[in-house]
């Protein structure tokens, strides 16, 4: 959000009207895929976009839609990748996280964010790239990257009930009645993809939750030892906003 022109109105906006894009995107495409190919074909494709393209408009179409894949693949590992060193520096700047996760380079990054993502994603390939199936080793990261992210909201479901129902002070009705469903519905939603995920993935998910454990008590500690030193308290002097890159 530091780095968004006008957070408080970009975030909301893009994060409805992206997800209304995203899904209108996928219904439709679906839709078309399971119009022009019989469903005996596209159980067994691993590619059912392009196979559709190839019974549309010819074999050339197939290697049009696959660059297209590709090309998409690459933007969105693009913005994955930047996640995966923003958001333990995030936590490290509220004092949630070992402190080599703030650390900057010269070029403003998070290296050290950056590096154990990496090395804990080419853990995750090998444990799992045992039949030498690559599909079903994207497939299986793909749904344990989707449950550990569905903790973090389902939480904040929650904590929306908790506010609303117990901390909320005065409230009109009328927002009341409509953000409690919002939040159920979300809740709901998490426990239906948690269930949806299985078992595995559901199991992968709790034990690096449960890794994560004893660093937690660990910057515990050291938050502890800092709050005695600063005459017992914890300041914010340890946890700095990162300097603002060019384009900010």
């Amino acid at each position: 959000a530091g780095d968004v022109h006008e957070p408080e109105k970009t975030i909301p906006r893009a994060t409805t009207f992206g997800t209304l894009a995203a899904a209108a995107v996928y219904l439709l495409s679906t839709a078309a895929v399971f119009g022009a190919v019989p469903n005996e074909e596209l159980q067994s494709s691993e590619a059912p976009f392009a196979l559709a393209a190839v019974e549309m408009f010819g074999s050339w179409a197939g290697n049009a839609i696959a660059v297209v894949a590709v090309i998409s693949c690459l933007g969105a590992m693009n913005g994955l990748i930047l996640l995966s060193g923003q958001v333990p520096m995030a936590a490290e700047m509220d004092g949630l996280a070992p402190k080599a996760f703030g650390k900057l380079n010269k070029n403003h990054a998070p290296v050290f964010g950056l590096v154990v993502s990496g090395l804990i994603a080419i853990v995750f390939t090998a444990m799992n790239f045992t039949g030498g199936d690559l599909v079903k080793v994207y497939t299986q990261l793909l749904l344990i990257s989707t449950v550990t992210t569905l903790v973090p909201y389902a939480f904040s479901a929650a904590a929306e009930m908790k506010w609303l129902m117990l901390d909320k002070g005065k409230i009109p009705v009328l927002h009341f009645s409509r953000q409690l469903a919002v939040a159920v519905m979300a809740m709901v939603y998490a426990i239906f993809a948690f269930y949806g995920a299985g078992a595995d993935q559901v199991y992968w998910g709790f034990m690096l939750i449960v890794f994560g454990i004893p660093l937690y008590l660990y910057v515990l500690r050291r938050r502890q030892r800092e709050g005695l030193q600063a005459g017992g308290r914890v300041t914010n002097e340890e946890y700095p906003a990162p300097s603002p890159g060019p384009d900010s």
